[in-house]
């Protein structure tokens, strides 16, 4: 009657794109929100993200990631505090410290977004990129991984 699925164990939600996996997992069929309290594990076709606690919209395809947020592909590994990710759009959103790092060097910022399919890269609040050949500091920071195009601006320090 609640339509509310309280799920616990060896828990798998898959859709056309993703399978999270978790020990527990509360799903209100009627807003479509998933959440997962205990930690859990994103995986699509490019990238795998793991979280100590989260939530799903099953309509958007967004996630809110809380706690020891990782998302690993081949371009890199993202760790943050909480991050927002569409699994349609691949976009990873964060609003709190973040670090990226990848084979070209390692990047810091508070706030972002970062295209996990195109590569590109925007972000604001200080941003630092570290590579063995230099660190280069802005206010804000633009990068795109394929063209390897980087833009600083405000206050840059290299």
């Amino acid at each position: 009657n609640t339509r509310q699925a309280n799920l616990r164990g060896r828990v798998t939600m898959r859709d056309r794109k993703m399978t999270l996996t978790t020990s527990q997992l509360d799903y209100d069929m009627i807003s479509g929100m998933a959440r997962y309290p205990k930690p859990g594990r994103i995986v699509d076709k490019e990238n795998t993200l793991t979280s100590r606690e989260g939530d799903y919209d099953t309509r958007s395809k967004q996630f809110f990631f809380r706690q020891n947020v990782r998302l690993v592909n081949t371009k890199g590994t993202l760790t943050a505090d909480s991050l927002l990710y569409n699994s349609n759009t691949r976009l990873a959103t964060f609003q709190g410290p973040t670090r990226i790092t990848n084979k070209d060097g390692v990047l810091t910022a508070v706030a972002g977004q970062y295209n996990t399919t195109t590569g590109i890269s925007n972000f604001q609040r200080r941003a630092t990129v570290e590579t063995p050949k230099y660190r280069l500091t802005g206010d804000s920071l633009y990068y795109d991984n394929t063209s390897e195009l980087g833009i600083a601006k405000g206050k840059v320090v290299m």
